[in-house]
């Protein structure tokens, strides 16, 4: 009987602990980002990512309560290498790497976000205690992009100035793309009605971007989990459905959106309504980046040239904004393509995995949306910790020894 409650004392301990650090991680980069207008020493702020993260994962690792997936680990270690003998061999790209606000100190090797996914996210959770962590931390930053979205727009800065944020858009799809998760999970109408709302901010003060993190994480849900519990006459029904309402969007597209003065729309509707989207008036310079690029994409050694190299070619914070382009660029033309390979490889068997619990199934989209919506149009992989946090989680999903099939233990 002692034995007994020992053992079930334990696993709690376990429990609390997973769902502790999946709030800890998702939330402290939102806090931090939020705090850095108040000047706070950068050791006050090491000591308290040591505190919060790092002391509670060694200790939980050290007793056993917390088990990393060995390939993830493996991966961590292989990309924290390869960024110590860029950032210490490259010194053509010196002033990119020491940049306060792209460099490798201000946005990888943070211990917050960037390749520290790979740890978070490596960890073999328990899909309820893992669901228990999203949903906290969706909360924290939901607040979090409250306050800021209050102290901007009293400061008069990015909303009023430019008419977006770009990073405002993108902290608040977090809690938009998880509300939506726990929508389609629980069937509560209050976490729909928040991912509504949410939509609503990013629709009229942020940028493109996280709008299509939207749409593609809408069709993945919809082909890889709504079709599959779709029985045959209501997939015919829905495909005539989406067919007739893409034929009247694309009628509407033509012939009357040309007729009428949409001025008083916010920025990103605009930029996707235009008949221009994909002209060099809308696409924010994008394809002059790619003309810039195309000489180093072209003759690009074997194993490419580095950490940060588009930065190093375009001037600091101009990156390619496609993750193809940077693959290449990256690793060189044979390297990068089979990591990306390799990446949708693992993607697919994810999406098409029979056994994998619905929960995780859907947190698995909801990071991929994120990350690769945004690698598309914008950032760097090197800088996108949902990218990292994808591929952790993927990995742990087709183990073998994973805990996110449908069982709950």
């Amino acid at each position: 009987m002692v034995y007994s409650l020992r053992l079930t004392g334990s696993r709690t301990k376990s429990l609390e602990l997973q769902s502790y650090l999946i709030v800890a991680f998702l939330s402290l980069p939102s806090l931090l980002s939020f705090l850095s207008n108040y000047n706070i020493p950068s050791f006050v702020l090491n000591i308290t990512i040591a505190i919060i993260l790092y002391i509670p994962l060694v200790f939980g690792v050290i007793n056993g309560t917390i088990k990393i997936n060995l390939l993830c680990f493996l991966l961590f270690l292989i990309a924290f290498v390869y960024v110590i003998c860029c950032f210490k061999g490259l010194v053509d790209f010196r002033e990119v790497y020491n940049s306060e606000t792209n460099g490798v100190s201000a946005r990888i090797l943070t211990f917050t976000s960037s390749i520290f996914g790979l740890l978070f996210f490596g960890i073999r959770y328990c899909i309820n205690n893992l669901k228990k962590g999203m949903l906290i931390a969706a909360y924290i930053n939901l607040l979090i992009c409250i306050f800021r979205f209050f102290f901007v727009t009293i400061r008069g800065n990015e909303f009023v100035n430019n008419g977006y944020d770009m990073n405002f858009g993108y902290t608040l799809l977090f809690p938009l793309l998880c509300f939506l998760v726990f929508y389609f999970l629980n069937k509560k109408k209050t976490y729909l009605l928040i991912s509504i709302i949410c939509f609503l901010f990013v629709l009229f003060f942020g940028s493109r971007g996280p709008i299509l993190c939207v749409a593609i994480f809408l069709i993945l849900y919809f082909l890889f989990v709504y079709l599959k519990k779709a029985t045959s006459d209501k997939k015919i029904s829905i495909i005539i459905i989406i067919s007739i309402i893409v034929l009247f969007t694309v009628a509407i597209y033509k012939f009357v959106i040309p007729l009428l003065d949409l001025s008083f729309l916010p920025r990103s509707i605009l930029y996707v309504i235009n008949s221009d989207y994909f002209s060099t008036a809308t696409d924010s310079g994008r394809q002059i980046i790619l003309q810039d690029l195309s000489p180093y994409l072209s003759n690009a050694p074997f194993f490419g040239y580095g950490l940060l190299a588009d930065q190093g070619f375009l001037g600091v914070g101009k990156y390619s904004h496609n993750i193809f382009y940077e693959m290449i660029i990256t690793f060189g033309k044979v390297p990068g393509i089979l990591m990306l390979v390799l990446i949708a490889l693992l993607s697919l068997r994810v999406f098409f995995k029979k056994n994998v619990s619905l929960e995780a199934k859907l947190i698995f989209i909801m990071f991929w949306s994120f990350s690769f919506g945004r690698l598309l149009v914008s950032n760097s992989f090197w800088y996108e910790t949902f990218f990292w946090c994808c591929i952790a989680m993927g990995i742990v999903i087709v183990s073998k020894r994973g805990t996110f099939l449908n069982e709950r233990k």
